[in-house]
C-alpha cells in the first residue's frame, strides 16, 4: 500500500480478488486522481463540478489492472480509469453562522483554511455569511 500523504492527496493499494487478479485502486482528492486517469468523461466532470458547487466533499476512486504488482509506487499512479465519486455532505453546524456573526461584531477577523476544493470552500463561506476572500 502507498499511504495517503498531503502532497499526493491520495492513497493507493493493490487489491486481489478471489481469483487472485490484482487491481491497483486509488482514492483521494478528485483533482489529483483525475489528472492521473487516462480519460475522464464530460459527464463525470459535470457531476464533480455539481457536487463541488453544492458544497459537498468528494473523494474520487480510480483503478487499473496490476497483474505483476505487489507494492505500488507513486510512478504506478497513472493510466487509471475513474470508477466513481464518493460524495459526503459535511454541512457546518447550525450555530456556526451565529458564532461567526458574533465574532464579526467583536471585530475578530476569521480566516478559513481548508484542504477542500476552492468551490466547496466558497460555497460554505457564502452559506455562513462570510466574504469569499481569496479562493
Amino acid at each position: 500500500m502507498l499511504p495517503f500523504d498531503h502532497e499526493r492527496r491520495m492513497m493507493t493499494a493493490v487489491v486481489c480478488d478471489a481469483r487472485g487478479v490484482a487491481t491497483l485502486v486509488t482514492k483521494g482528492a478528485p483533482e489529483t486522481v483525475l489528472e492521473r486517469c487516462a480519460t475522464i468523461s464530460s459527464a463525470a466532470r459535470a457531476a464533480l463540478n455539481a457536487e463541488f458547487a453544492a458544497g459537498n466533499r468528494v473523494v474520487a476512486v480510480a483503478t487499473r489492472p496490476a497483474p505483476a504488482l505487489v507494492t505500488p509506487t507513486a510512478a504506478d499512479e497513472r493510466d487509471r480509469a475513474l470508477v466513481g465519486l464518493l460524495v459526503f455532505l459535511d454541512a457546518p453546524k447550525r450555530a456556526a453562522g451565529r458564532a461567526l456573526q458574533r465574532l464579526a461584531g467583536l471585530e475578530v477577523t476569521v480566516k478559513v483554511v481548508t484542504g477542500d476544493s476552492s468551490a466547496v470552500a466558497v460555497k460554505v463561506c457564502r452559506d455562513l455569511g462570510l466574504s469569499d476572500g481569496e479562493a
